[in-house]
Parts: structure tokens; C-alpha cells; sequence
């Protein structure tokens, strides 16, 4: 099987060979594998991972699926098979996962071309974290992995800004204002494997991973 798995509590799913969706249930593995009744996904669809929404906190347990579509490289399929939601707020995604919070639906996904992840918030019309309407928020870093200096770059983050730097462990080792672009120095930094986070007063948040040499 290929083309991505996402899971819900009590299952986890696969894509397979011909877009056939399967589902494994009941956790954990190893248990029953069998095909769902959501059937199998358009013929041609190239496909690299899949989140289930899940059922609860307003969920529909929609299937949300990461494809090669220019127009729409973010598909939902209900649990016929029927096509419930196609965008392209994030032209190129790969990595999908879905939480809830608060009583929001979150999606998060990560775009190859810039090494970032995003966190859509379903309930607020596709924007991310940042009210109804709202634009997706990015971040980016110039040199990844980096020795001496690399950059990160921001894009739809409201004034106010703050950026966090965190190591493997979750202890917080840097945090300063952000305002688009911030020059960040390796020195007396430690050689590793840090999760660097921006958020904004309006609640809008995106992180990547970058490697200190």
C-alpha cells in the first residue's frame, strides 16, 4: 500500500494501489484491514497522504487528501466518495494531519516548496487561526540546515508577532519580536534539531523544523 495513512482513535486508514481507500480497524494494529466505503478516489488523482476528520467537535469524518492538483491540492471525500470540499490556499502539499480544539477543526499541512507547515483552521473559512477570511500565515528559513546564520522569513503575520525557538526536549531557547524577517545566529547555539513557531496577537501560528550543523 502507498499514497499515505491518517488514523481516528478507534482506526487508521491507507491509501492503496488504484486510489483504493482501506481502513485498519480496531487499534492497535495488527487487526482487520478492509476496503471503505468511501470507495476508491478518481482515477488519475495522485495522492500523497490523507487525515480523516474524525467525528466529533463538529467534525463530519470527511477524508481530507494531500494530491498533485494544481487547482485544489487539498480535496475532502465523504464517506461515499463524494468530493465535499477542493482549494488551493496552500499550492503544494504533502504531510496532512487533522486535530480539534476548542471546539475548531484544524488541518495541518506541509508544502515541499518551502519547507512549511501550515495550520488551517477549517472553521474559520479556510484561514489559518486568524479570523473568517483570513489569509494563510508562512514561514520559511533561507539556509536549512545552517552553521553561522540563516534567515527566517514570514509572510501574513499581524504586528506584534512573536517568535519562539525550542529544542528537542521543549525547552524554549530563544524567544524575540518577529516583524517578516528575522536574522537568527548559531552562535552559542548547540548543534541539533530545534522547532522554531511564530504566532500573532490575532492567534494565526506557523512552525517549521531547522537543523543547527
Amino acid at each position: 500500500m502507498g499514497g499515505g495513512a491518517g488514523s481516528s482513535a478507534t482506526a487508521a486508514y491507507f491509501l492503496g494501489t488504484g486510489n483504493q481507500i482501506y481502513t485498519a480497524s480496531p487499534l492497535p494494529l495488527p487487526s482487520t484491514i478492509e476496503p471503505t466505503q468511501t470507495g476508491t478516489l478518481p482515477t488519475g488523482l495522485v495522492t500523497y497522504d490523507i487525515a480523516r476528520e474524525g467525528t466529533n467537535n463538529n467534525s463530519t469524518g470527511d477524508l481530507w487528501v494531500a494530491t498533485n492538483q494544481a487547482d485544489s491540492p487539498i480535496r475532502a471525500y465523504n464517506s461515499v466518495g463524494t468530493l465535499t470540499y477542493a482549494c488551493d490556499l496552500v499550492p503544494a502539499v504533502r504531510g496532512m494531519a487533522f486535530s480539534t480544539s476548542g471546539g475548531h477543526r484544524y488541518l495541518w499541512v506541509s508544502n515541499p516548496n518551502n519547507n512549511t507547515i501550515y495550520q488551517i483552521d477549517l472553521d474559520y473559512g479556510l484561514g489559518v487561526e486568524e479570523g473568517e477570511g483570513g489569509a494563510a500565515v508562512g514561514l520559511s528559513v533561507t539556509d536549512n540546515p545552517f552553521d553561522g546564520m540563516t534567515t527566517l522569513i514570514g509572510s501574513g503575520f499581524s504586528s506584534g508577532a512573536l517568535l519562539e525557538m525550542f529544542d528537542l526536549s521543549g525547552r524554549r531557547v530563544l524567544e524575540a519580536p518577529f516583524q517578516d524577517i528575522f536574522n537568527l545566529s548559531g552562535s552559542g547555539l548547540p548543534s541539533g534539531v530545534y522547532m522554531v513557531k511564530v504566532t500573532d496577537p490575532t492567534g494565526a501560528m506557523a512552525s517549521l523544523s531547522i537543523t543547527r550543523l
